[in-house]
């Protein structure tokens, strides 16, 4: 059973290069009620959460000016425990990401997923408590 999470007062931002995957997964999560801060690259992914509260981050993994993987990391940097769900096509991507334990909480989703999918994977990292920090 996943955990129930309020959507209502939560804020996502979305790192996705790709527009139409962008906006698609937008309106998934609009239609949630859950605010949207949409970003293209590592370095508009950085200014935008300098911007404003952030809850959860989902991040391509592959960007146009660097890796998720490298975003990921600095934004533990700031914030240890961020929820974060990584998305990509590659299907061996789960397995060559930062380790949990040594970071925030967080999860791929492999490409492509379905809307419940992505509301799902948002779910889990947002209620799973969080673990030691180190960073």
């Amino acid at each position: 059973m996943i955990p129930t999470m309020n959507t209502l007062s939560m804020s996502v931002l979305l790192v996705e290069d790709d527009e139409v995957v962008r906006t698609s997964m937008c309106f998934a999560l609009e239609s949630s009620h859950i605010r949207v801060i949409e970003a293209g690259t590592v370095a508009e992914g950085l200014r935008r959460f300098h911007e404003g509260a952030v809850d959860v981050v989902v991040i391509d993994l592959h960007l146009p000016d660097g890796t998720g993987y490298d975003l990921a990391r600095w934004l533990w940097q700031q914030r240890p425990q961020l929820p974060m769900v990584m998305i990509s096509t590659d299907p061996e991507a789960a397995g060559a990401g930062p380790q949990r334990s040594a970071h925030g909480r967080s999860t791929v989703l492999a490409k492509p997923f379905s809307a419940s999918a992505l509301m799902d994977a948002i779910s889990v990292v947002a209620a799973d408590p969080p673990g030691p920090a180190r960073g």
